[in-house]
C-alpha cells in the first residue's frame, strides 16, 4: 500500500492591476472565467458547463486538449463573501483519453482565494490546500501560476 505524504498546501500572492470589482468579477462571471482559468496550455479550449456562485453552489469546467483529451475540473463553492473571498473544493477527472473512456480523478482538493482592495490595484492571495502528492502540487502550482499570468493579461487589456 502506498504511503501518504504529509498534506501539502499551496500558496500565491500577486498584485493585479485592476479594481477589486473588476477582478472579483473575473472569477466569478462565466464569461470571463473562460478566459483565462484552466487555460494554461494554448490549446486548450475551455467553457463552463455548470457555474452557481453561491455557497453549495456547483462549478464544473470542461478542457479539451489538442488531441481531444477531455478533462473535467468540479467543484462546490464552501463560503461565497462578494468582493473579499471564495472557498471552493477542486477535483479533476480525465473522462476521455484519445478517444478512450477513462475514470482518472484527483484527490479533493480545497482552494481559498482572498481580495483585497488596493484602490487601481488588487491583491489576490490563493491557497490550495490538501495535497497528498508532490506530483499533483507541482504541476497545481505551475499551472496556477499560468492562469494567473493569463487573468494579469486580461485584466490589464
Amino acid at each position: 500500500m502506498p504511503e501518504i505524504a504529509e498534506q501539502l498546501t499551496l500558496q500565491i500572492k500577486r498584485i493585479f492591476p485592476s479594481s477589486n470589482d473588476k477582478t472579483y468579477a473575473a472569477w466569478v462571471q462565466q464569461d470571463l472565467l473562460e478566459q483565462w482559468m484552466c487555460r494554461d496550455q494554448e490549446n486548450y479550449k475551455t467553457r463552463y458547463l455548470a457555474l452557481d456562485v453561491r455557497p453549495n453552489g456547483r462549478f464544473v469546467v470542461e478542457i479539451r486538449t489538442e488531441e481531444d483529451d477531455v478533462y473535467l475540473e468540479h467543484g462546490t463553492f464552501v463560503e461565497v463573501l462578494p468582493l473579499k473571498s471564495l472557498v471552493f473544493t477542486w477535483f479533476e477527472e480525465m473522462t476521455h483519453a484519445h478517444g478512450v473512456t477513462t475514470d482518472l480523478r484527483s484527490p479533493k482538493t480545497l482552494v481559498t482565494v482572498e481580495f483585497r482592495d488596493q484602490g487601481a490595484f488588487t491583491e489576490i492571495t490563493l491557497t490550495h490546500e490538501q495535497f497528498t502528492d508532490r506530483r499533483e502540487y507541482e504541476a497545481t502550482r505551475a499551472g496556477w501560476n499560468t492562469c494567473f499570468d493569463l487573468l494579469e493579461r486580461y485584466l490589464s487589456a
